[in-house]
């Protein structure tokens, strides 16, 4: 990593810059400018809770970069760990580390700050064993595509949305008293 950079865990006096980060990540992804994205209190509170639980999750950790101090780049990792109700010894015991919120200002892109918080985050899951990595990142960003790409990562499933109205609408019984 360039010297001007500082790449350490995260701290709890951390966690106002980190909600703004993932606000700021959000923005991007969905393709608005950050003034349009306003949180509740009750909101800030629960991504503030979530950072603080992360930091102090002997199963987690939040890698961030600094320049002069301040935060310009982070992503966490958090280990999930399957119970032991698997017969099959391939099965048993299996934890996947999960990548989440890799992000960094725009203005300090295209300098290693990613693959450099995604190295150490990839080595807390070497660490404690874990051998398989999962992460998810929206198809309305192509530039996290190709990064992950790159590393290795690729598609083993499909997230789809949709809202309860929509669906229930479809279960309904059309006028041939078949659901669509």
């Amino acid at each position: 990593m360039p010297s001007r950079y500082l790449q350490r865990n995260a701290c709890l006096a951390d966690v106002p810059r980190l909600v703004e980060l993932l606000i700021r990540m959000d923005a991007h992804v969905a393709g608005v400018p950050r003034a349009r994205l306003q949180l509740t209190v009750a909101g800030r509170q629960d991504l503030h809770n979530r950072f603080e639980n992360l930091i102090d999750d002997p199963d987690a950790t939040v890698v961030v970069a600094t320049q002069r101090g301040r935060i310009v780049a982070m992503g966490n990792l958090q280990i999930w760990r399957y119970p032991d109700f698997w017969r099959n010894r391939e099965r048993r015991g299996r934890s996947v580390a999960v990548i989440d919120d890799v992000w960094v200002e725009p203005r300090h892109r295209r300098r290693g700050l990613s693959r450099d918080i995604v190295r150490d985050l990839v080595a807390f899951a070497a660490i404690h064993n874990v051998e398989n990595l999962m992460l998810e990142y929206s198809l309305s960003n192509p530039e996290a595509e190709g990064a992950w790409t790159k590393l290795g990562f690729r598609p083993t499933g499909v997230r789809a949305e949709s809202t309860v109205a929509e669906v229930g609408a479809r279960l309904q019984p059309d006028s041939a008293g078949e659901t669509s």
